[in-house]
């Protein structure tokens, strides 16, 4: 135990005067009128014992409260632990209690039923009732006072001695500065909130202390400064910061790794110089943070918690800023039709809603259009009703784009405390429709794959994604005119017997960057089908080869349960419907090259290869193993808008637009496709949300390059901001070529805060202390310190024994004539 106010024991002294008054000026027995002397002598030895026995409890009770209150101006305090009884604990006290007035009533209605003399009863009670206060005092001590001191003694583990609140503290500063930090009440950030509170516990540090800052923005590199106008300078300078670095309990534990080594190095130099090993240090570590579960490790670990176990002379303070309830309305996703769009066609967005407010809510969502200027357009404005636990799903549309790209902002309006998550950004490049040619022996045999790609009706109206030709590879003077460099993707439909030309002009074609998808189908004839697609130019080109054309019995089915593959991105979204339900009855057995990619198979013992692809120079090849013309081999064509979509998709991918991504949150590493006319040295520019960077040539590894793959790498360095970015070509004006658009990682504004047991999970239960502002931040880093002050306990121990000690006092001078009981007598 440790006192503030350690000279008020003197006060102590004042017990004495109870005592003297007590012997000196205690009062004589009341002299009693009886016709017997002899009773009367009786009586008076009586009277005189049970005087005496008042007497002393009397003034032990008035010496404890004279005790009690000097006690609690001293201001005692003892080292932190629970002191509160536990359950058990509070049952013993009441079941000793209540037992013990059990038996003092049951003995005095006893004693009355006996119909003992009045003078012997009141005799027997004062009697009574010092013993049962005796065996109360007895039992409690034994029952409940012992155990509880044992228990608080096991928590009391390494309590400091009598540790003065000027000793020099060594402390971190650990601050959450991700995004939900920016959270408004009352027009001030939690963030603003934290740097408050730290800098005015800052001013009341002892004078030597030492203080390193860190935040979840900045780098793990914890330096103590000795200057701590320094450190407040550096308090006051933190940012809101987009980019989540640090998690906090990474922090934690670094900020304990360098605790841990200043505390071995003080204790070895003390050591050295012939001391006793100490350390001259308060460790403490302080983490102001609203407790939102984005800024912490997504897998809570029990690692801090068990080094803690070990240290017990570090404290760890916990600043929570954050409201328990917070209010916010959010866009938790945007979802783009597709971020490549034929030019001429709409876009389609769809944006999602979310809200943490208890009560319905209304708000506008606004859609913006950025032309190639760079100027805001609204375009559209929908209001919406929201409220907690509810997703509100808002769609829009951009009809007719043009250009080379699109960008846009979807925004929710008014004021929101938390506008981080109020703002989507989004791009889509614009190119022409995807130039595809099929390859038949007849074109009845390729009309569904047609109108999967290019419908007659879309066709007409000029909507159409794709632009669809037809050749049959009989035709010889059709085959040898065909320029198929003017194709973006060709397609070999149940072509029974590929001569070799036609193998080295396909071979040609994709190594210079085009793509080939090879539909296998029913053969004119077996023998003759494999011979001509296992030739050496064919080899070159193909995937896989062709060993036979086998039915399945029973039917199998397609196995696309695995959508991490970008062909299947689609699927993965929108579910493959009745694709996989459909029955495969016939198929090609392949064996597959070293180097080419199995992507999905079949569902029968082998796992048959269903698609697989193949890079081949600049381009790709993707084999199908089954028919695709709506005969007997399967009944795939029956899946309807599924089978359009895997047509539709098989096409995007081998085009390349399937797998080229616009679209990036904060941290992401940004690669883009561009057009062959820029990956050459020519120097040109990324326009940023705010300012722009030179591109530099391919091979410069601090900025933005364009290799030889046609493809332009962004640095993280020139990624640093939200917004739309764009690529301009070095023309004269200049132009627009490419773009992308970085939002914030949503996770980052998620106001979902930890809970009491996953925070005793990290740190330990008892391990950590947490306060909501200045005042409570005093409080537990006093009790840290110096221990937990006990004079609330002191105080109700002072109240209930002065009650006592009134209630003695008034009955000390009653009667001891009982006119109830005289009246029983008579």
């Amino acid at each position: 135990m440790s006192l503030i106010n350690p000279a008020i024991l003197f006060g102590f002294g004042l017990c004495l005067i109870p005592i003297v008054l007590h012997f000196l000026l205690r009062q004589k027995p009341k002299k009693l009128l009886f016709p017997a002397l002899q009773l009367i002598q009786k009586r008076r030895k009586s009277n005189v014992r049970r005087l005496r026995l008042r007497h002393i409890w009397l003034m032990l009770l008035r010496i404890v409260i004279l005790a009690a209150l000097v006690l609690a101006i001293a201001r005692p305090s003892l080292p932190a632990a629970d002191y509160a009884l536990s359950t058990s604990e509070f049952v013993r006290l009441f079941a000793i209690v209540g037992l013990a007035v059990v038996i003092y009533f049951a003995t005095i209605q006893w004693w009355r039923h006996r119909r003992i003399p009045h003078h012997a009863l009141i005799n027997r009670r004062t009697y009574l009732r010092g013993g049962v206060g005796v065996g109360i005092a007895l039992l409690l001590l034994l029952f409940v006072f012992w155990p509880y001191k044992n228990r608080v003694l096991a928590e009391l583990q390494s309590p400091r001695d009598n540790v003065a609140e000027n000793i020099p503290v060594a402390g971190v500063f650990l601050f959450d500065t991700s995004m939900s930090m920016e959270y408004k009440l009352d027009n001030k950030t939690r963030l603003d909130l934290a740097k408050e509170i730290a800098v005015e516990h800052l001013d009341s540090l002892p004078s030597q202390s030492q203080i390193a800052v860190a935040s979840t923005a900045g780098k793990n590199e914890l330096v103590f400064q000795t200057d701590l106008a320094t450190a407040r300078n550096r308090v006051k300078s933190l940012k809101i910061a987009p980019l989540l670095s640090n998690r906090i309990d990474d922090l934690v534990q670094n900020a304990i790794a360098r605790h841990v080594d200043e505390y071995e190095k003080t204790k070895r130099d003390t050591s050295r110089s012939g001391e006793e090993s100490a350390d001259r240090f308060l460790r403490e570590i302080y983490i102001f943070t609203d407790l939102s579960r984005s800024s912490w490790s997504k897998q809570l670990s029990s690692s801090l918690r068990q080094q803690l176990e070990s240290l017990p002379w570090l404290q760890i303070y916990l600043i929570d800023v954050g409201l328990k309830e917070p209010q916010n309305v959010s866009i938790s996703s945007l979802a783009l039709s597709k971020e490549t769009v034929a030019r001429g066609r709409d876009l389609f967005l769809t944006a999602k809603l979310s809200s943490t407010s208890q009560e319905k809510v209304s708000r506008t969502v606004t859609l913006y259009r950025i032309d190639q200027g760079g100027k805001k357009t609204k375009k559209d404005q929908r209001p919406v009703a929201i409220k907690n636990g509810e997703d509100v799903i808002v769609k829009f549309a951009l009809p007719a784009l043009a250009g080379t790209v699109q960008q846009g902002i979807i925004q929710i309006e008014g004021d929101e405390p938390l506008v981080a998550d109020n703002v989507r950004y989004f791009t889509v490049s614009l190119a022409q429709p995807i130039r595809t040619l099929l390859l038949t022996d007849s074109v009845q045999e390729s009309q569904l794959w047609h109108q999967s790609l290019a419908p007659d009706e879309l066709v007409r109206q000029k909507r159409a994604h794709y632009v669809c030709d037809e050749i049959e590879v009989g035709n010889v003077e059709q085959l040898s005119n065909a320029k198929f460099e003017n194709y973006d993707v060709l397609f070999l439909i149940n072509v029974a017997q590929p001569t070799s030309s036609l193998w080295e002009k396909l071979n040609e074609f994709v190594q210079q960057g085009g793509s080939l998808g090879v539909l296998l189908g029913t053969p004119q004839s077996h023998g003759q089908t494999k011979t001509a697609y296992d030739n050496q130019t064919a080899r070159k080109l193909l995937p896989a080869e062709l060993l036979a054309e086998l039915p399945f019995t029973p039917p199998e089915f397609l196995d696309l349960k695995q959508f991490d593959h970008p062909l299947f991105f689609r699927f993965k979204e929108l579910g493959a419907g009745d694709l996989i339900t459909e029955q495969i009855r016939h198929y090609w057995r392949v064996k597959p090259f070293h180097n080419s990619h199995l992507i999905a198979s079949f569902t029968d013992s082998r796992n048959s290869p269903a698609f697989i692809e193949r890079t081949v120079g600049r381009g790709r090849v993707l084999m199908f193993t089954t028919d695709v013309a709506a005969k007997n081999w399967n009944d795939l064509p029956l899946s309807g808008w599924a089978f359009v979509a895997l047509a539709d998709q098989m096409t995007q991918y081998l085009a390349g637009r399937s797998v080229s991504q616009f679209n990036f949150e904060l941290g992401d590493v940004v690669r883009l496709r561009i057009p062959a006319s820029t990956t050459d040295s020519k120097p040109t520019l990324l326009r940023k949300p705010r300012g722009q960077v030179p591109l530099a040539p391919d091979g410069s590894p601090n900025q933005p390059r364009a290799n030889r793959s046609g493809r332009l790498l962004i640095p993280q360095k020139n990624a640093d901001q939200l917004g739309n970015y764009r690529i301009l070509s070095n023309n004269r004006p200049a132009r627009v070529i490419s773009g992308f658009s970085l939002n914030l990682p949503l996770e980052q504004c998620n106001l979902t805060r930890l809970k009491d047991s996953e925070l005793d999970e990290i740190f330990g239960e008892d391990r950590y202390q947490v306060a909501t502002d200045i005042e409570s931040l005093k409080r537990i880093v006093q009790q840290g310190r110096i221990g937990q002050e006990i004079f609330s306990l002191i105080l109700i121990v002072l109240i209930v024994v002065f009650c006592g000690e009134h209630l003695v006092a008034n009955r000390f001078y009653e009667t001891d004539q009982n006119t109830d009981y005289r009246a029983q007598l008579t």
